[in-house]
């Protein structure tokens, strides 16, 4: 999957997962395995 995003809105994301010390892929992976359970 590609996805097109906006390149400030991608670094925010990035430096707040970073900063929780997270993967932002697992991030997003998450987001959308609850979306689609829902």
């Amino acid at each position: 999957m590609s996805l097109k995003i906006d390149a400030e809105l991608k670094g925010a994301f990035m430096t707040a997962a970073k900063s929780m010390n997270r993967n932002w892929s697992l991030l997003i992976r998450n987001f959308i395995q609850q979306t689609v359970e829902c």
